[in-house]
């Protein structure tokens, strides 16, 4: 799914998609961006269902994947959250293909 590999790419890669990238929250907001140019005008479809797994894989309630993604990995380095992110990425995507 062209979406998933886009945001996984800003992921592993943030600064390559923006140079000023200092914090993981700069991170989301730049994914969260990029969903909303995907699907405007929110953006919501652009991950379908990511949100979803998410909230089943922590047992919590179901909110937004990147307030989701901050407050699970906010406190980790940029590296560590972004990598933590990919992982939880490729494993929706796994899911989905089952």
């Amino acid at each position: 799914m062209f979406n998933q590999e886009l945001i996984c790419s800003i992921f592993r890669r943030p600064r390559m998609f923006c140079a000023d990238v200092a914090t993981f929250r700069d991170v989301l907001l730049l994914a969260q961006g990029a969903c909303h140019g995907l699907r405007p005008p929110h953006g919501s479809e652009a991950l379908p269902g990511f949100s979803e797994f998410l909230a089943h894989k922590f047992g919590e309630a179901t909110v937004p994947w990147p307030q989701r993604l901050q407050s699970r990995f906010g406190h980790l380095s940029l590296q560590q959250a972004c990598e933590a992110t990919c992982e939880l990425l490729a494993a929706w995507e796994a899911e989905q293909a089952e």
